[in-house]
Parts: C-alpha cells; sequence; structure tokens
C-alpha cells in the first residue's frame, strides 16, 4: 500500500484498530501525522482521538479510533 487515506482513518469504527503495511518507513511517519491530524480536526462522531503504533522496520502501522466517554 502506497499510503492511508483520509477515508481508511475514517472508516476505523470507535474501539476499533486497523493495521496498514506500507510501502516505506516515510509513509508511516505520514500516515502517523495524518491520522493524529484528523483526530484534532474534523474527528467523527464518537471518536474522541487517534492512537498509533509504528513499526518502521516492517513499515507496519496501527492506527486505532479511542472512542469519546
Amino acid at each position: 500500500m502506497k499510503k492511508v487515506t483520509k477515508a481508511d482513518i475514517l472508516n476505523i469504527k470507535p474501539g476499533e484498530f486497523e493495521v496498514f503495511v506500507l510501502d516505506t518507513p516515510k509513509a508511516v511517519v505520514s500516515a502517523k501525522s495524518y491520522a493524529l491530524q484528523i483526530g484534532h480536526i474534523e474527528p467523527p462522531a464518537g471518536v474522541e482521538r487517534y492512537r498509533t503504533k509504528c513499526n518502521y522496520k516492517d513499515r507496519t502501522i496501527v492506527i486505532e479510533a479511542v472512542p469519546s466517554e
């Protein structure tokens, strides 16, 4: 996968997560930044923010939608 899109992030339901395997470590950094920006600027209903876990060696990122309380 080349990049994570806004639709990919917004499709993650509150309390769930998605694992993405990207082409480069730079794409992982970009996806992390994008997920955090969307969480602050326009989080969907029921989502407080997005939490990420990155593995640059394996080029993977886990994006979790943290439910709002």
